[in-house]
Parts: C-alpha cells; sequence; structure tokens
C-alpha cells in the first residue's frame, strides 16, 4: 500500500518553520547525556532542565509555555495560547531554540528512530501520519492513530476512532504495522498491535472477551501461534503469558520456560520478574526460583539494581536482596535513569511537590511549589531523556 504523497510532502513541508531564535543556557552535559525536565515556578520558564549532576543545564530560549522530555535530541514544544487564540506545537532542540513549528492545528509526538508522528482533529475525525526531522512528511496522514517506530516498523490503526499516540496496544479499529515508506507489512491486519521487541511483536484477533495473542516477526510471519488469552513483549529472552487461569512465561522458540503457576506476572528486569501468589508480590529470576524473602516486594520493577517499594503509606526503594538502600520517605517514587529517579510528595488534593534523587538519596533537585495533578505515571516510569 504506496502512502506516500509527493504533493503533500512539498506543501507541508512548506508550512514549518525552522527558527532562528536566540539560544539559552547551553547545556553542561555532552551532546547525549541526559537531561531532566524540572518545573521551577516563581515567575520563571514553564520549564528547565538539569543534568545528572543536579545542575541547571537548560533554560529554554522561548515564550512558550511547556517542553516535554527529550528524544533523539528533540523535546516537543507548545506554545499555549497567543493573541489569536490559537496553539502551536513544534520540536525544540538540545540548545533551547525551536528547531521546528507545526501550523494548522497539528500535534506532534516524540521522535523514534529519526521519524515523529503526527496527527489533526478530534476524535471520530483524528487523522495522523508521520514526518522525518526537517518537517518532511514522509506518510500522510491517513490512519486513525500512530505510534511510535521500533525496529523500522510502526502499529498504525487502519479502521476505527483514533486514539492518539500513547498506548502500547491498539484497540477499537483494525491495526497493522508499516513499514518508513508507509507500505503495510504482509498486508496483515489484526485487532490488537504491540511494539516491535526483539524482532517480535505481540498480536491478537477476536473480541476482547475471546480474543487469542501470539508474535509475528518483521516480515509478518506468525512465529508463536496465536492461541494465548494473554501475552506480553519478550523482555530479557522471556515473555510473560497467560495459560488459563495463570501466569508463566515463553522463551522465544515459543516453549514455557517457567511454568504458568502464578496469580500474576510482569516482564522481567535487571534479570528478575514481579509475580503475585496467592499471599503476596515476591521477585523471581530466570529459572522462576523465589529471590525475595519477607518484605521484599514491591509494585514496581527494576532498574539500575533498584525497585520503588511501597511500607506503610510511604515510598522507599530496595536492592535485589530486598534490603532497603533509600528508605521509605516519599509519596511517590519512580524508577532511576541515569542515576536519578524522580520522587513526589504530596497528594492529589494538596498538590504534588517534586524532586530528583540520586542512588544515594540524595536531592539533587526540589521544587519550591506544589503543582495540582491527577494523572501522575505509574512508578515504572522512568524520566529523563537525550
Amino acid at each position: 500500500m504506496e502512502i506516500i504523497s509527493s504533493i503533500r510532502k512539498v506543501l507541508l513541508a512548506a508550512l514549518f518553520l525552522i527558527c532562528s531564535c536566540s539560544r539559552g543556557h547551553q547545556p553542561k552535559t555532552n551532546a547525549t547525556g541526559l537531561l531532566y525536565q524540572v518545573e521551577p515556578y516563581g515567575g520563571k520558564p514553564r520549564v528547565e532542565y538539569i543534568n545528572a549532576a543536579g545542575e541547571v543545564a537548560l533554560v529554554p530560549a522561548l515564550s512558550w509555555a511547556w517542553s516535554g522530555e527529550f528524544h533523539e535530541g528533540l523535546a516537543v514544544a507548545w506554545s499555549g495560547q497567543e493573541n489569536d487564540g490559537k496553539t502551536k506545537w513544534g520540536f525544540m532542540d538540545r540548545s533551547g531554540r525551536i528547531a521546528i513549528v507545526l501550523k494548522g492545528g497539528e500535534e506532534p509526538d516524540s521522535f523514534s528512530e529519526g521519524i515523529a508522528a503526527f496527527g489533526t482533529g478530534g476524535t471520530p475525525d483524528y487523522h495522523c501520519g508521520y514526518m522525518n526531522r526537517s518537517g518532511v512528511v514522509l506518510v500522510d496522514l491517513v490512519f486513525h492513530a500512530c505510534f511510535p517506530f521500533s525496529e523500522g516498523l510502526a502499529t498504525v490503526t487502519l479502521i476505527g476512532p483514533g486514539h492518539g499516540f500513547y498506548a502500547d496496544d491498539v484497540g477499537g479499529g483494525k491495526c497493522g504495522y508499516i513499514d518508513k515508506s508507509g507500505k503495510l507489512l504482509a498486508g496483515r491486519t489484526f485487532d490488537t498491535c504491540g511494539a516491535f521487541r526483539a524482532g517480535l511483536a505481540v498480536v491478537g484477533v477476536g473480541t476482547t472477551s475471546d480474543q487469542v495473542k501470539g508474535m509475528i516477526d518483521n516480515s509478518g510471519k506468525t512465529i508463536i501461534p496465536l492461541r494465548y488469552q494473554d501475552l506480553l513483549p519478550f523482555s530479557e529472552a522471556l515473555a510473560v503469558v497467560r495459560i488459563g487461569e495463570k501466569w508463566g512465561y515463553l522463551d522465544t522458540s515459543g516453549l514455557l520456560a517457567i511454568e504458568a503457576r502464578f496469580e500474576g506476572a510482569d516482564s522481567f528486569s535487571d534479570g528478575l520478574a514481579r509475580v503475585r501468589t496467592a499471599e503476596t508480590i515476591r521477585y523471581i529470576d530466570k529459572t522462576g526460583t523465589f529471590v525475595s524473602h519477607g518484605q521484599s516486594y514491591s509494585n514496581c520493577g527494576f532498574s539500575e539494581g533498584a525497585a520503588p517499594i511501597k511500607v506503610d503509606g510511604k515510598y522507599g526503594y530496595i536492592d535485589k536482596s530486598g534490603k532497603f538502600v533509600i528508605k521509605p520517605t516519599y509519596d511517590r517514587a519512580y524508577q532511576f535513569y541515569g542515576g536519578v529517579a524522580r520522587v513526589l510528595f504530596g497528594d492529589d488534593v494538596t498538590g504534588w511537590k517534586a524532586a530528583y534523587i540520586n542512588s544515594e538519596g540524595t536531592y539533587l533537585w526540589r521544587a519550591s511549589r506544589s503543582r495540582l495533578s491527577s494523572t501522575e505515571p505509574g512508578c515504572d516510569t522512568r524520566f529523563g531523556g537525550s
């Protein structure tokens, strides 16, 4: 299916504005160092960025209202409401200048593999496509949902209402995979489609109540038959699978590597996986052996050797032996990424006050004021980007 329009590419590229705005503070990290988004409040710009040492590394030189995490050197940015009542979306580079501006009400997702999804219109009229780092349209706005490229392929919804960019699986309409030219992989469509990981993607057919799942490879060939009630992507060469009412793990050949004997299971991370028994949540290694004892469980996975854990209403961090490495102090806590983790104090009623800590629990940055939010992400979220 060829869906590139050369006319569309030229016209839309002409609508992109490459700004020559003055530069903000230059990052103190190198070109690939991680930057962590902070909101200083108190009359300062809406967003700044710190490095892993807690130093302010970037103050954007722009009047726009917001910018997000960096991906491949660019961060999605939003102008806020302007004098004409309209808003603009674009991308900010690591020098703090706006590198690309979208016009016409188009809203972008982050870049992945040099390509970003973008779309326009509201449900049920939402349509999306893909552009490159120069703002040139590679794939026309002919899909109802567009997801990031992973291993050279992107999930798209072909039929049904659009749901934006931000789900791992696509539901509510037929979905499939396209390459960077917009060609549909093997002409195949499914009812659910997950992202490609390690050369395989989870797909499902059927309604929600009777759906069966399996995996295809990047040629569109079925590798693991569509016969399982639920199936998660491979992580560290093992995939969570549901068989009947129990959960276990498949290996990359599709054989059952860890018996389906758990009440629930999560993907492996840092060599361990969370599983739920009738009594509690514990961790197993890749042989299926329990490695945690007593209080050594968490609602979150391991990252960089530590996992957030909630005890008596407060979050701290444990190591793989179950020992506390950072005592429970926070009202919410997230995974470490690049030696830095985001933590929060407060609640949805009084507001959240954010901070960043290092692996020893030392504060790198703390907000001076609270910000109300009712949509804080789960504790498996990792903040920071490059």
